[in-house]
């Protein structure tokens, strides 16, 4: 239905450019992907990397900040560098921070998130950001350190 509904908006969901922005990574990691498993259902290649929006704002308050090269003969001044700005904990916190108002059109609270994150979306599109940190989900998990 997903793959209808993008074809009806005239956008190529197989484009490399195609974009799914999500609040954190749980909803693909945790929920869809583990429920389409379950079910012997194959995900198309598009939910497989996603952009975090909470991520995406830390960079974009971050600006060149996060992509700044010091030369070592000036480390001293990295102390003097702000450091990055803290994630946020919640979509609600990102539309305060850019003073966006926020949706007050629908009582149920994942219809009114979902509003709230194309605001926020547009607003940093708007403002020249551009969503280029796209995490990637592994179809086998790595063993971490203990």
């Amino acid at each position: 239905m997903f793959d209808e509904y993008t074809k009806s908006l005239n956008l190529d969901p197989h484009s490399p450019s195609f974009r799914l922005v999500t609040d954190g990574q749980l909803p693909l990691r945790q929920c869809l992907h583990p429920e389409a498993s379950a079910k012997d259902a194959d995900l198309p290649q598009y939910y497989w990397r996603f952009c975090d929006l909470r991520k995406e704002f830390v960079r974009f308050r971050a600006g060149d900040l996060a992509r700044a090269l010091v030369p070592v003969a000036e480390a001293q001044k990295l102390q003097s560098m702000p450091s990055l700005p803290p994630t946020p904990a919640s979509v609600a916190d990102i539309i305060k921070d850019l003073d966006l108002q926020a949706c007050q059109d629908n009582n149920e609270f994942y219809v009114k998130e979902a509003h709230d994150m194309v605001t926020i979306v547009k607003h940093l599109i708007t403002l020249g950001h551009k969503f280029e940190a796209n995490e990637v989900i592994n179809l086998n998990l790595e063993p971490g350190i203990w």
